[in-house]
């Protein structure tokens, strides 16, 4: 068997066995929109745009046009089929964030998302470890708290770090100069403080985590995790978590945010960062919004790389060699 064609059967086998899993536990495999009449407000993720033509005239020339944009993940229609009552679901799809090419990303890529109602977060970690158990053949999955590992890794706590404790660790990792003060100016005190928790741990802590055996890391910083719930026990974490696996990071999942106001709130927070960054100001998705009025129960759900996925089953290094045809050869 040809390596090309090697790579299609495990591409397929993975992804097979993936609905496997959740056809075991009887939960609806969904599809939902792939272009959307809102874009993402966040500031870190940029939309492809297209247009929606509704007539053409003589000579092609269009009468009318509406923006519209491809998904950046499936997260927000899944969010809204929770709202009307479908249960537990689970997407694999593809999903588009321009500008993201490199080792592990490419523009176009495929995600698998699954949302589970009455699920609090150690609930759906627990169905993660099975995943990843089935998935992967993994023996062991360790799971630890954030707080944690960024002090076995970094030596500081990242509750109590000053702003002079995090810039010496960074110099001491070899994070250059400029990208440690890249962002500063546009942030007061506790947001500078918070730019630069997350700029050690994606540098220096995300790299070597998860090396023998994946690793779930739980209870996310609350300024990292906005759409999530806060921990009830402590405001200053989350319920979130992220999969790790050999420096990679596999996975997102958190307990969901249901709160109209507060989720309103965010999106209009993003829009004034954007303001500030000198971006494009964009329209809240209206549609998702209003549908957390109906949502008055618990629930917590996951968005997982396939792609990334494959590249640790194949023990790859980069996307392209687990993708058919990657962005420079599409």
């Amino acid at each position: 068997m040809n390596v090309f064609l090697k790579k299609l059967k495990k591409r397929a086998d993975i992804i097979s066995n993936i609905r496997n899993f959740f056809l075991e536990l009887d939960v609806l495999e969904v599809e939902t929109p792939t272009i959307s009449n809102y874009r993402t407000t966040e500031v870190h993720l940029k939309s492809f745009k297209t247009f929606l033509v509704s007539e053409i005239e003589k000579k092609y020339s269009y009468k009318s046009r509406k923006k519209m944009w491809l998904i950046t993940s499936p997260e927000y229609h899944m969010k809204r089929m929770i709202a009307k009552g479908s249960g537990a679901i689970y997407q694999i799809c593809h999903s588009f964030r321009n500008g993201e090419i490199g080792n592990y990303h490419n523009p176009e890529f495929t995600i698998l998302e699954w949302y589970r109602p009455e699920y609090n977060m150690f609930d759906l970690i627990e169905e993660v470890v099975s995943f990843l158990k089935i998935i992967l053949g993994c023996k062991f999955v360790e799971k630890i708290s954030y707080r944690d590992v960024y002090f076995n890794v970094v030596g500081i706590d990242p509750l109590f770090a000053s702003k002079k404790d995090l810039i010496e660790k960074s110099k001491y990792f070899g994070i250059q100069n400029d990208i440690i003060f890249s962002n500063i100016k546009l942030k007061n005190e506790i947001e500078i403080n918070n730019y630069l928790l997350e700029l050690i741990f994606s540098l220096a802590v995300e790299p070597i985590i998860g090396m023998n055996n994946p690793l779930i890391v739980y209870h996310y910083p609350a300024l990292q995790s906005q759409n999530s719930i806060i921990n009830s026990d402590d405001s200053r974490l989350s319920n979130r978590f992220e999969v790790f696996f050999k420096g990679l990071e596999l996975g997102n999942g958190c307990e969901e945010l249901i709160n109209f106001d507060n989720q309103k709130k965010i999106f209009e927070n993003h829009n004034n960062f954007r303001k500030k960054l000198g971006l494009s100001v964009y329209p809240i998705d209206e549609f998702f919004v209003n549908s957390l009025k109906k949502i008055n129960f618990l629930y917590s759900g996951i968005a997982i790389g396939i792609d990334r996925l494959i590249m640790v089953a194949t023990k790859s290094k980069n996307i392209n060699d687990v993708l058919t045809f990657p962005i420079k050869s599409s």
